[in-house]
C-alpha cells in the first residue's frame, strides 16, 4: 500500500469482471469470478489517485426538478443494477498498461458496469471503443493516476444512457440533493455520486451508485471498495467537511447524476 501524500485529491476507478468482450493486452492472468460476489469492507486505504485530463461530457441535462417521467408513482419500483466489488481476487489479476491493478484503481469501471447493467470487463471493452472512435488510445486513460467521471458520462452517453445532473454548482452538498435522489431512486433509476472522501490526512475521489434512500434518509448504494447497500457516510466527504472547516479545499466537489437507461428515455 502506498503513502497517502497530504491534502492530495485523489479519483478512484476500480474496475473489472469476467465477461465476454475481448479485453485489451493488459490482463496479464484470468481469473475464475467469485458468483458469490459478497460485499466485502476495505481494510486498507488504497494509494491516492489523480485524475487524467478529463474528456468533455456530452449531452449532460442540468435540472432542479424532478423530470415528467417522475410526477406519478403508485409504489417504489427498485433499482435494479447488478453489484461488482474490485476487491475480489481476480480483480487482483487484471493490469491497466502501467502495471497497475484493477483492484487498486478502477472504480470507474465498475460504477460504469453497473449502471449499463454489464459487466467491467465489458463497460472497459465499451470505452476503449469509444475513445478509438475519438482517435484516441482509450488504455492511457487508466493507470494507477486513476480516471474520471467525465470518462464514464461520455462513454454511456455514447451508449445510449442518460444524464440527469441533480447537483447544483461546485459547493454541493448531500442535503441539497437528497430529497431528488429520492424521487429518482424510488422511480427505479439509479443515481452517480462523485466526490472527495476526506482521509484525515489526504482525499480519496471515488464514484458510487446510490440505489435507495432509506427511512432515516441514509443514502444507499452498491459501492465498489465498501459493498452491497452500504449506507454512505457523508461525514466524510469533503463537502460536507468544508462546510464545517473552511481550512479543507478540494477541486474535486461533490457531483450527482441521474442516470437513465438506453430504454427509458426523460423528458427534461
Amino acid at each position: 500500500m502506498s503513502e497517502i501524500t497530504p491534502k492530495k485529491i485523489a479519483l478512484f476507478t476500480f474496475a473489472a469482471a469476467l465477461g465476454v468482450a475481448a479485453i485489451a493486452p493488459v490482463v496479464a492472468k484470468a481469473m475464475e469470478i467469485n458468483n458469490d460476489n459478497k460485499p466485502k469492507l476495505l481494510t486498507q486505504v488504497p494509494p491516492l489517485t489523480f485524475t487524467p485530463n478529463p474528456t468533455q461530457i456530452p449531452n449532460v441535462h442540468q435540472t432542479a426538478f424532478p423530470t415528467p417521467y417522475l410526477l406519478e408513482i403508485k409504489a417504489k419500483i427498485p433499482v435494479d443494477i447488478p453489484f461488482f466489488s474490485q476487491l475480489e481476487p481476480v480483480y487482483k489479476q487484471i493490469y491497466f498498461q502501467d502495471g497497475t491493478s484493477w483492484s487498486k484503481v478502477g472504480c470507474e469501471i465498475f460504477a460504469g458496469a453497473m449502471l449499463d447493467r454489464t459487466t467491467p470487463k465489458t463497460y472497459y471493452q465499451n470505452s476503449l471503443d469509444y475513445f478509438a472512435k475519438q482517435r484516441k488510445d482509450g488504455t492511457q486513460r487508466f493507470s494507477k493516476d486513476g480516471s474520471s467521471y467525465e470518462d464514464l458520462i461520455a462513454v454511456l452517453t455514447d451508449k445510449g444512457h442518460t444524464f440527469i445532473e441533480l447537483s447544483k454548482g461546485n459547493n454541493t452538498k448531500f442535503e441539497d440533493v437528497r430529497a431528488l435522489i429520492k424521487k429518482y431512486t424510488d422511480h427505479g433509476i439509479p443515481v452517480l455520486v462523485r466526490g472527495a472522501i476526506w482521509l484525515g490526512n489526504g482525499t480519496l475521489g471515488h464514484m458510487s451508485v446510490i440505489v435507495d434512500v432509506n427511512e432515516n434518509g441514509g443514502l444507499v448504494s452498491n459501492d465498489s471498495i465498501w459493498g452491497k447497500n452500504y449506507v454512505i457516510d457523508e461525514s466524510k466527504y469533503l463537502e460536507e467537511i468544508k462546510s464545517r472547516e473552511r481550512d479543507v479545499d478540494s477541486t474535486n466537489s461533490l457531483k450527482v447524476f441521474a442516470v437513465y437507461p438506453p430504454t427509458t428515455v426523460p423528458t427534461p
